[in-house]
């Protein structure tokens, strides 16, 4: 990908739109956990070119879209789509599977993004799955893979330094900072002291530009930032003060050089969703 479309570091505002609702839900971390387990059991199937394994981890009626465009449908026709890719496999590389984004959506269905690695290598694919809980548990109802084919580092985001406010009707604005820290190494979100800060950085064991971000009244989290055509998306997930999971999806579309737009939607605290936020428009106030 080539475009130039720039991206924003504003994950640091994630918790703060979030700590608005006070809802208080119960975290997901039990079913997390048990989806990175079928993740752990998915690798050894596939390092065992295990096929009738593998596709049993789909429902009966299951679809798998791979990066190449097959499309598999039913339990058989994924069974068979791995036997076939098996067939000219001699030694097998280990496969590792990265869930970079889960969200339960409701109590019966959830869905979880990641990425896919040969061996030591980086990513090559990146995966959306939907899993949906029947009477045997929570099994693939619909994954699809696509090749990662992307080249964008930190300096991709050095259009955002400066000092950046909120466009509002009659209302006081958001604003916040982003410096370059650590030789420029990473970059530095900052909205004052009641506000959060946010950390961006290129992270070579997944090839994913991520952020950590953290809020004053004491919540956490973590992102991971993709370029989507001529927009920026961060996939947040996070830890409220009283142990609340929150998630949600952000997106920064820039207008021109100083100003862009921003959106939250896919807003979640437990498993309750939440409206989503209105759009903001940001402007730069100075390039310090």
């Amino acid at each position: 990908m080539t475009s130039k479309t720039p991206g924003l570091l504003l994950g640091c505002l994630a918790i703060a739109l979030i700590f608005v609702q006070g809802l208080p839900v119960s975290a997901q971390s039990s079913l997390k956990d048990e989806f990175a387990a079928q993740a752990s059991q998915y690798e050894k199937l596939l390092q065992q070119k295990d096929a009738p394994g593998l596709a049993e981890q789909w429902t009966e009626d299951g679809m798998l879209i791979t990066d190449d465009g097959t499309i598999c449908r039913g339990r058989k026709e994924i069974e068979q789509y791995f036997k076939d890719t098996f067939s000219g496999i001699t030694d097998a590389q280990p496969v590792h599977v990265e869930i970079t984004a889960f969200q339960q959506v409701s109590p019966t269905v959830a869905v979880e993004r990641g990425t896919t690695a040969r061996g030591s290598n980086k990513p090559d694919r990146q995966y959306t799955a939907v899993h949906v809980k029947g009477k045997d548990g929570w099994n693939m109802a619909w994954v699809e893979e696509k090749s990662i084919e992307f080249s964008y580092t930190i300096d991709d985001l050095f259009w955002m330094i400066g000092t950046w406010k909120s466009e509002t009707d009659g209302e006081e604005g958001i604003t916040f900072k982003i410096d370059r820290i650590q030789n420029g190494k990473f970059i530095e979100s900052t909205s004052g002291e009641k506000g959060g800060r946010q950390i961006i950085g290129y992270d070579p064991t997944i090839n994913r530009l991520v952020a950590w971000h953290f809020d004053s009244r004491g919540g956490f989290g973590k992102g991971v930032w993709e370029r989507r055509d001529n927009s920026w998306r961060q996939t947040a997930e996070g830890v409220l003060p009283d142990g609340t999971a929150f998630s949600a999806i952000y997106t920064v579309t820039a207008l021109d050089k100083d100003s862009f737009l921003m959106e939250s939607n896919s807003r979640y605290i437990g498993n309750i969703k939440l409206p989503n936020a209105r759009t903001l428009k940001f402007v730069r106030v100075s390039n310090k």
